[in-house]
């Protein structure tokens, strides 16, 4: 019995998908959890001068997530990343590819299908051995990903302190170093 719980949340676990954030920019230390993030979409603004720009992000994730999911995984990469907004640039659903589902009754072992189109864009139904078979009695479903292009953002007078301070840090760190002949 165990097993069969073990198999069934494994299973679960691979047809769910994961959020994939990418980042590339400047690294901070992290803010606080009680830290509020603020999330800007892409029809709204942060005003001029309030924040400083220092990273992209990139969000890829499977279509069934719902939108409050992936702006918190935005808000969870921002306050890892030490920031404290994000700039979401743009949001789009781009299809991954199609697949045909048989009607389980029909289905024989080992008889996977999935469709392909031809050049007048008719779509044909292609075995695992890629043989041609028929399409009837079963459903097309497209897959889709979401991805998010967003900015990290650091309110400017924050940015300014933690960068004089690494600027005092390092002066202090070349007086002390002794100079080699």
């Amino acid at each position: 019995m165990k097993q069969k719980w073990t198999m069934l949340w494994l299973l679960l676990l691979l047809g769910t998908g994961c959020v994939n954030v990418d980042y590339i920019g400047q690294q901070f230390e992290p803010v606080p959890e009680d830290h509020s993030i603020r999330l800007y979409s892409e029809r709204e603004t942060p005003a001029p001068g309030e924040y400083q720009m220092i990273g992209r992000m990139t969000l890829t994730a499977p279509e069934d997530y719902t939108r409050i999911d992936l702006e918190e995984k935005l808000q969870e990469a921002a306050r890892e990343h030490g920031g404290d907004a994000v700039q979401i640039v743009s949001l789009r659903k781009r299809l991954l590819g199609s697949h045909y589902r048989q009607p389980a009754a029909d289905a024989e072992a080992g008889d996977f299908r999935f469709s392909a189109s031809s050049a007048d864009g008719a779509r044909i139904g292609i075995n695992s051995f890629g043989e041609p078979v028929s399409l009837e009695g079963g459903e097309y479903r497209n897959r889709y990903e979401i991805e998010i292009k967003a900015l990290l953002l650091m309110e400017k007078s924050r940015y300014q302190q933690l960068f004089r301070e690494r600027e005092q840090r390092k002066q202090h760190r070349q007086q002390q170093e002794p100079v080699n002949p």
